[in-house]
């Protein structure tokens, strides 16, 4: 990342991370994660601008690939996205993330920020979550109530091309609570709740949140592949 250091001086993982598996300690279990009992693994490729570039990505899919075994890598979560120049099943990217699924890793990527295009027609789907293999997810807005009835696609939320399965899933993503890397980037631009947290959007979150469910799921299915776990997420979500 160009840091010495393992600090999140940018913020974002510290917060995607406690949407994954926050213990909710210094919350008494209000803002928990989707999975506390998971085990986390960082792997850095951004300092504080949170800017990063091909290379560094690459190498991170990398190592995850190569301790795999080591560490039971199960689920990689990639609340990132690029808008590349080069079609999808060329990109070099999307072609890494297709590797890590194939040697049977959940990939769950982020669909994007995008919005609904201007054309109405152009996919705002961001790299690699455009990867047809991976678990794309874009984001939900439950418009501050706790019924269901009511939740849109978020607006900021990435939409795919007519006829595009992307993104394969839409899940929590507006006015999310997690944790705050204090002094960071990202801390310094939020809504602040308390010293240990604060409120974030985007479709990062909403991949935090899947990449939780995905933990739980291969818990209680442990032999499933990759395929299976995305399909069956995909064929029990609601409309």
């Amino acid at each position: 990342s160009n840091e010495r250091g393992c600090d999140d001086n940018y913020g974002h993982g510290t917060f995607v991370a406690g949407v994954i598996a926050g213990s909710g300690r210094a919350s008494g279990g209000t803002y928990a994660g989707a999975a506390p009992g998971a085990d986390l693994i960082s792997v850095k490729v951004a300092g504080r601008t949170g800017q990063t570039d091909v290379r560094r990505i690459l190498k991170g899919l990398q190592w995850v690939v190569a301790f795999q075994d080591r560490y039971d890598i199960g689920i990689l979560n990639l609340s990132l996205g690029a808008v590349g120049t080069k079609e999808d099943r060329l990109d070099p990217v999307n072609r890494a993330v297709q590797r890590v699924w194939n040697a049977g890793i959940v990939v769950v990527a982020s669909a994007g920020n995008g919005g609904v295009p201007a054309d109405g027609v152009t996919s705002t789907i961001t790299k690699p979550g455009s990867s047809p293999l991976v678990l794309t997810v874009g984001a939900t807005d439950d418009l501050g109530t706790a019924d269901v009835a009511d939740d849109v696609v978020a607006a900021y939320s990435s939409r795919g091309a007519p006829g595009s399965s992307k993104p394969d899933i839409v899940a929590p993503g507006t006015h999310l609570v997690s944790l705050r890397a204090v002094g960071s980037t990202t801390d310094a631009l939020g809504t602040l709740l308390d010293g240990t947290y604060r409120q974030g959007s985007g479709t990062s979150m909403s991949t935090a949140v899947v990449s939780g469910v995905v933990a739980l799921l291969r818990q209680a299915e442990p032999s499933w592949t990759p395929d299976q776990v995305k399909a069956a997420l995909r064929e029990s979500a609601r409309p």
